[in-house]
């Protein structure tokens, strides 16, 4: 009996620490401010990957 009880303690420690982790992880997730792109968050990114495209010789004009 004290090995199935060892099994059992095993599990409802597993889940309990699976519940938990899945609470904290959804928790953060939507703690992050959710704000939308303004036109100099988009003109950095434009700018980011021009000179990605450059370093990775693929080389676009943007107009």
């Amino acid at each position: 009996m004290r090995n199935y009880q060892t099994f059992l303690d095993g599990i409802a420690l597993g889940f309990f620490l699976g519940f938990l982790a899945f609470y904290l992880f959804y928790r953060f997730k939507n703690t992050r401010p959710k704000k939308p792109k303004s036109e100099i968050d988009r003109l950095v990114d434009d700018i980011q990957r021009y000179y990605r495209r450059v370093s990775e010789g693929k080389r676009e004009d943007i107009e």
